[in-house]
């Protein structure tokens, strides 16, 4: 079928080359010259008809049962909603006021639309039109969700208005009746199937301006071509600016995308360069390849108009390349205002027109396709089915992915909960809290199972800032005599405490001197300096501890969220269970983490680990001798201006075996101690208990927040939540089963629109099954 159908259109084309010379027009041998083959392909469309006395050959050729499928699949998408997902093609007329494009409408669709004094049209209407072989009929139906966030969430639907019209006479009280109901959302449609005109221009401060949501009208007759078009409102100038501008945005919306065509209405009465809706085509279509201009009232042209008489052919025939289009310019003689007044059968207007563009000049020396009503609906209707044809195979794939991400979004959605009994409502409150407290369990103890370890990566990101804070505490004693004159030698960081040197230290013992013998250090100095360090260590703990909170809080809401987010009752009596069970454990572990500080940042100073002190303290007295016996490499400035410290040192090897030493042996004379190696001992001391305290305190700390609340706040979670529960009515408990709103509205939402993209998704496998 599909083969019949473009060897139907070549053939046609062939014909076109034959034709006399009369018969093809100008602009179409301009266009093929520079047109692409689609363009080409609908030139055959422009040499049957000579002028407005040809019959309607699209409707009578082999492949019109293909274009009329062509059209009702079009149809059956836009009813479907289908433009939410893809631009689906489709003729859009535009024009301004008074530029005869109510009278195009109404002389391709036989229709009469209302016309007032002023705004008339102010919502976009679709006319679809279907040959047949029946009686005239009329069906008016409301195409809504149009507006930006309505499409967005592909929502657009339609709906029928009224009873089905078979009297011409009425079309036009159902057309007010459509648009006032469009531009009233507030009020229900079927309040206004009774209105008068004097009613429908009753004052309402609710009622819209303009509207994106369309009237859709479809027509039905034997004398109708198989086609449709969507008829914009007309461009305003005198008007407030907001309207104006309201306008022109709504026109400069609905004719862009690559597959919509632009008819132009444009009067040979204007100056091309000042029509504003062929201004706003160029903006949406700057190199004219969507843009069709239909020149209206050439009757009105003066004959002593001799420019415009002698320009409009050349534009016509593609002289003014400002000016050219890709499909070129079609001139329509319309009704005028006597001739509906008289009611003027559409025979003689379209013989008045024939006769007109055939015997007037100039243009009956120009070629007659590209004159006339009929000519103009022959082309426009073989470029939509075209367009119609090509994009089946990208709407396919775009409705495929949409299909796609709608199931995945569908599938994010807690599952639908279906509560007959009582029974049910309470077994399924039951598991679901049971399920809870198990995933929160597994949570805390980091079980292998569990999909939630985040909870314990995030704690032991916790406690290892902790071992950080408190590690970078440690004492950073410098073991030179003034530590302006010396560079550090990176013993510690001495956060909060800064470095201290011999003169530090020593002013610390001096301080603590009471009745010690002489060379006896006090206890007390050690104390001091260690009580100094361990008083910072409170901070870090307690920063730890509100951190694990914040993050066991913020797991437990993440699990009620998923586990109950589907029923905002339950989830928020869960929460306020959970909170207070939470607020109980942290108290008791609050205490508990005060009584270990209290242990290490008060008295008594005292461990058990006396090996591994005296380890350390000895490690670190040889570190600070050595150190403080090098001390010229820590210089920062020259050794010899720094006074040279009193030092002890061992007795020379030589005095030892000198014969001042009675030859058998004696225990050597005592080496006596200077004041700096005190203070080098207090600093070995210090150090070494800090670091005994330290491994005790950040395993203490830790060890002791997840006994004390996070494993006892899982223990203890199951219970108080089922008591909770069970003290509560059945009908209490059923009320909360009931399903948050915006889930509920979302999982409509998102079901409407996967009934939509399968509906969609059917009609194009018909359509392939036809094909």
């Amino acid at each position: 079928m599909l083969k019949n159908f473009r060897r139907r259109a070549n053939t046609s084309q062939a014909a076109s080359t034959t034709a006399p010379a009369d018969a093809a027009p100008s602009t179409a041998t301009v266009a093929s010259q520079s047109s692409s083959s689609a363009v080409l392909s609908f030139n055959s469309a422009m040499t049957a008809p000579s002028s407005d006395e040809g019959n309607d050959d699209i409707n009578s050729s082999a492949y019109a049962a293909r274009w009329r499928a062509l059209m009702d699949l079009h149809k059956a998408l836009n009813d479907l909603g289908a433009e939410a997902f893809f631009p689906l093609p489709r003729i859009t007329v535009i024009g301004g006021q008074s530029a005869g494009k109510s009278s195009l409408v109404e002389a391709v669709s036989g229709l009469s639309v209302p016309r007032d004094a002023g705004i008339c049209t102010r919502c976009p209407m679709e006319c679809v039109m279907k040959k047949t072989s029946g009686p005239w009929s009329c069906r008016i139906s409301l195409r809504t969700g149009l507006e930006p966030a309505d499409v967005a969430n592909g929502s657009p639907s339609t709906v029928d208005f009224g009873p089905a019209i078979t009297c011409k006479e009425d079309v036009d009280i159902w057309l007010r009746r459509a648009q006032a109901a469009i531009l009233s959302p507030h009020r229900a449609r079927e309040g206004f199937y009774d209105k008068s005109p004097e009613q429908l221009k009753a004052p309402d401060e609710q009622r819209l301006a303009f509207s994106r949501n369309t009237i859709v009208v479809n027509l039905e007759d034997e004398d109708l071509t198989n086609m449709s078009f969507v008829d914009l409102p007309g461009l305003i100038q005198n008007s407030e600016q907001r309207l104006i501008d309201l306008v022109r945005d709504l026109v400069a919306d609905r004719i862009e995308g690559k597959n919509t065509i632009v008819l132009v209405t444009v009067p040979m009465t204007d100056d091309v360069e000042t029509v504003a809706a062929l201004k706003l085509a160029r903006e949406a279509d700057p190199a004219g390849q969507r843009t069709i201009a239909v020149l209206t009232k050439p009757d009105l042209i003066r004959q002593g108009a001799t420019s415009a008489r002698e320009r409009w052919p050349g534009i016509m025939e593609g002289k003014e390349p400002r000016h050219k289009l890709h499909h070129g310019y079609f001139a329509v003689l319309l009704p005028n205002d006597d001739d509906r007044t008289a009611d003027v059968s559409k025979a003689a207007i379209r013989a008045r027109s024939h006769n007109f563009f055939s015997t007037e000049q100039p243009w009956k020396a120009m070629g007659q396709q590209r004159f006339g009503v009929v000519n103009l609906v022959s082309y426009v209707g073989s470029l939509l089915v075209r367009l119609i044809e090509n994009a089946i195979p990208e709407l396919r794939k775009a409705i495929a992915n949409a299909l796609r991400l709608c199931q995945e979004e569908l599938a994010t959605l807690p599952a639908e909960g279906v509560f007959n009994t009582d029974s049910d409502v309470n077994t399924y409150i039951v598991l679901q809290i049971t399920k809870f407290c198990e995933l929160f369990s597994h949570a805390v103890m980091g079980e292998p199972s569990s999909p939630h370890k985040d909870l314990v990566q995030a704690n032991r990101r916790h406690y290892e800032h902790l071992k950080l804070s408190i590690g970078r505490t440690r004492p950073d004693f410098w073991p030179f005599e003034d530590k302006n004159d010396y560079r550090s030698p990176g013993f510690g960081h001495g956060d909060g405490t800064g470095p201290m040197d011999l003169k530090d230290v020593r002013e610390v013992i001096d301080k603590s001197i009471a009745w010690e013998l002489p060379r006896h250090i006090p206890f007390e100095a050690t104390k001091v300096l260690i009580m100094r360090i361990t008083a910072r260590w409170s901070a870090p703990a307690l920063k730890c501890a509100a951190d694990v909170v914040e993050t066991t809080d913020a797991k437990l809401l993440a699990l009620i969220q998923s586990q109950f987010g589907q029923f905002q009752g339950l989830k928020e009596h869960v929460e306020s269970v959970v909170a207070r069970r939470l607020a109980e454990c942290a108290e008791p572990m609050d205490a508990s983490l005060a009584t270990a500080l209290k242990l290490e940042t008060g008295q008594p100073i005292f461990t058990q680990n006396t090996h591994y002190l005296e380890t350390v303290e000895r490690k670190w007295l040889g570190l600070y001798r050595s150190a403080h016996y090098h001390s010229n490499a820590y210089c920062v400035v020259p050794y010899e201006q720094i006074p040279t410290p009193c030092v002890s040192a061992p007795p020379s090897p030589q005095l030892v075996q000198s014969s001042q030493w009675p030859t058998r042996p004696r225990t050597p004379p005592l080496v006596r101690r200077t004041r700096a190696d005190e203070e080098l001992e207090v600093m070995s001391k210090v150090y070494a208990y800090v670091q005994v305290a330290y491994k005790r305190i950040i395993d203490h700390v830790p060890l002791l927040l997840e006994h004390e609340f996070n494993q006892t706040l899982a223990e203890g979670l199951l219970e108080p939540l089922l008591r909770s529960v069970d003290a509560m009515s059945d009908d209490a408990k059923r009320a909360m089963l009931a399903e948050d709103k915006e889930v509920a509205d979302r999982r409509v939402a998102l079901k409407a629109k996967h009934a939509r993209l399968v509906a969609i998704q059917r009609k194009l496998d018909d359509w392939e099954k036809y094909a």
